[in-house]
């Protein structure tokens, strides 16, 4: 998947699922601190930051543009919105 710093800004806040250095994290939320985006979860110990949504954990990334790909750094792949197995009545 191609990520744009838009695409990770709509998704700060939200429930997410990702892969971290190979490890399956799959209760997570994003966050966004002086421009540095963190995933915040219960399993990786990365770095520290003072607001963790509620998770014991956070891990820091960014994207990665050198060869125009757009991929993601600090061994992150796989980020995804969380579905919602609930849906809304209108």
């Amino acid at each position: 998947m191609i990520y744009t710093e838009e695409i990770l800004d709509k998704m700060v806040g939200k429930s997410i699922t990702c892969t971290i250095h190979g490890t399956i994290i799959t209760d997570a939320k994003l966050t966004k601190h002086h421009q540095r985006y963190f995933i915040c979860q219960n399993v990786l110990v990365g770095d520290d930051l003072e607001n963790r949504l509620g998770y014991s954990c956070s891990w820091y990334f960014n994207i990665y543009n050198g060869d125009g790909s757009r991929s993601l750094t600090a061994g992150v792949t796989d980020l995804k919105l969380l579905k919602s197995e609930t849906y809304e009545i209108y």
